[in-house]
C-alpha cells in the first residue's frame, strides 16, 4: 500500500534530479542548488535570476506531475555575503 509521503517523496526526488544540471553554488567542495528534509526543501542560488530558473523549473516539473507550488507556505530570504581580506 502506498502512503501519500511515500508518493510525495518519489515525485520529490525526480523533480530535482531535473535540477542537477542547472547552476548550483559550491559547499565544502560539493555543488549544491537544494536541500531536503521530509516534506521541505529549500532552493539555493547566487542571484535572483538562478533563483528564478531554479524556482521556474520546479513549478514546470511539479506540474507536470499534477503538484503545485503552494505560494502561501513558500518563503524566501536573501543573504548577502562578501570576504573581508
Amino acid at each position: 500500500m502506498w502512503y501519500v509521503p511515500d508518493v510525495f517523496n518519489i515525485y520529490g526526488e525526480h523533480i530535482f534530479k531535473s535540477m542537477e544540471d542547472m547552476e548550483s553554488v559550491k559547499v565544502g567542495g560539493v555543488h549544491v542548488n537544494n536541500l531536503r528534509y521530509a516534506v521541505d526543501s529549500t532552493l539555493i542560488a547566487e542571484s535572483e535570476d538562478s533563483m528564478q530558473r531554479l524556482l521556474d523549473r520546479v513549478v514546470m516539473e511539479s506540474t507536470s506531475r499534477a503538484l503545485t507550488v503552494n505560494v502561501k507556505k513558500t518563503v524566501y530570504n536573501t543573504i548577502q555575503y562578501s570576504f573581508i581580506q
